[in-house]
């Protein structure tokens, strides 16, 4: 590996994000040039499997956690990332949830799930580190680690 980089961000790709995202990535640790990006809509959303038996629905949420989980893949083997950082944000469009606590609640539900499916499939991973960002719908954004 003639390159490498320390982690694999996967962030929405909400665009009021894309302003202040790289700012708010270095005041954790990671500078521009440290990591990998994968950007989709609701973040770490795209790894969980299907929730309805809908045939179609199933299918198509396999393959969309499949692609998240060979990106991490690629940049373990690729880069040799030692962790990956999921982001979630206020104001999630792919929530379509209007009560913030709400949101919340089960974006924190599907984080518990995201970690354990990550932890599960890279156990040589140092970690999954999570965060939320804040004052989406205002502009005025603000990271703060998940605990």
């Amino acid at each position: 590996m003639s390159h490498g980089c320390q982690a694999l961000v996967v962030a929405c790709m909400d665009f009021r994000l894309w302003p202040k995202l790289f700012q708010l990535l270095a005041t954790i640790g990671l500078p521009a040039g440290s990591f990998d990006l994968v950007s989709v809509a609701g973040s770490g959303k795209s790894f969980l499997g299907p929730f309805q038996w809908n045939l179609f629905r199933w299918f198509k949420q396999i393959i969309i956690s499949g692609f998240m989980l060979l990106q991490v893949g690629i940049s373990v083997k690729l880069h040799g990332i030692t962790k990956v950082v999921i982001l979630f944000h206020d104001d999630c469009g792919a929530y379509a949830i209007a009560n913030q606590a709400e949101e919340r609640q089960a974006q924190l539900e599907d984080l518990r799930k995201i970690v354990a499916l990550i932890k599960t499939k890279f156990p040589a991973l140092k970690g999954v580190e999570t965060y939320t960002i804040e004052g989406t719908a205002r502009g005025n954004l603000t990271i703060k680690p998940v605990r």
